[in-house]
């Protein structure tokens, strides 16, 4: 290529250049590699003559072993070599991946390896991380969804298009004094009134938020009714306010009694003024009656002395 740039160029002038594209021609040919030559210490040759320098002097410079030792190297083996991880090492990490059975290797290759095998391997020797593992990172956020879910004191519970429950939390067990048991993938209508789930679903509502008393608990919660449509779920939070209102309550019935103690004292007052109204009414007759013969008398008295 730098031969043919030279003669576009115009720098070979009265040359005649070989163009021999037939494999191992020329340099590095069939009589090169006869006589175990280099085909970079032929290269060096060239130049050499080409500049003018005699063979003699060219072979002193590249000694007695033609060069060789002149193109010598020695590279180190940096290779990092790692001992394989023992099968209690790699039963330790199944572990914390949550594999705990031969069906938890799912071999889904989701983290760029073959086998959960090798992706336990990788781990112990440094080249990977557990969290690069999808269903144990999928596991992971279940568990602390369901332990919030758990935790929350508000009751919390699942149902699917069937009106059946899927999810149920502790507090919600405990509000309906029922077990998980007892209640999942049975009809939602054991424990709640299936009108609201059915309206959301019917309706396509995606959420609703109302206040309800249940007698059969004695319990007034306040519910909250979320419509998951891809997931095909129902999802309803309740919150116990029964104290609240029974303290609501307590306070109006309280209201009620001091509004009617009120009222019976203005009507005891009212009926004592008209007693008492009454009483200075006869008072006030009888001393009229008193006073008008009182006059009378001192009228005749001074009738009889004239």
């Amino acid at each position: 290529m730098h031969a043919l740039a030279d003669v576009r160029d115009g720098k070979l002038d009265g040359c005649f250049v070989e163009m021999s594209f037939c494999r191992d021609s020329c340099i590095g040919g069939p009589s090169f590699r006869k006589k175990k030559a280099s085909a970079a210490v032929s290269s060096l040759r060239v130049r050499q003559e080409a500049i003018g320098e005699k063979p003699g002097d060219f072979s002193a410079k590249l000694g007695d072993d033609g060069g060789v030792s002149a193109l010598a190297a020695r590279f180190a083996d940096r290779q990092i070599h790692y001992a394989m991880p023992t099968e209690q090492q790699i039963a330790a990490i199944y572990r914390k991946m949550g594999k705990e059975s031969v069906e938890d290797e799912l071999n889904c290759g989701m983290c760029g390896y073959a086998s959960c095998r090798e992706k336990a391997i990788a781990v112990a020797l440094g080249k990977a991380e557990i969290t690069m593992c999808m269903p144990y990172m999928k596991k992971r956020a279940e568990a602390i969804s369901d332990q919030i879910i758990n935790v929350t004191p508000n009751a919390i519970l699942s149902v699917d298009l069937d009106l059946n429950v899927q999810q149920i939390n502790h507090a919600a067990c405990r509000m309906f004094s029922i077990r998980p048991e007892d209640i999942l993938k049975q009809p939602v209508s054991r424990i709640l009134d299936e009108f609201d789930f059915v309206s959301m679903i019917s309706d396509g509502k995606t959420q609703l938020d109302k206040t309800t008393y249940y007698a059969e608990y004695g319990l007034y919660l306040n519910q909250s009714f979320f419509f998951d449509r891809a997931g095909g779920i129902v999802i309803c939070i309740m919150k116990d306010i029964t104290k609240e209102r029974q303290q609501h309550n307590q306070l109006m019935q309280h209201k009620t009694q001091v509004a009617r103690m009120a009222d019976d004292m203005v009507d005891k007052q009212l009926r004592l003024v008209h007693e008492i109204a009454s009483l200075l009414g006869e008072s006030a007759a009888e001393t009229k009656i008193a006073v008008s013969e009182l006059k009378n008398t001192v009228m005749m008295e001074e009738e009889e002395n004239q």
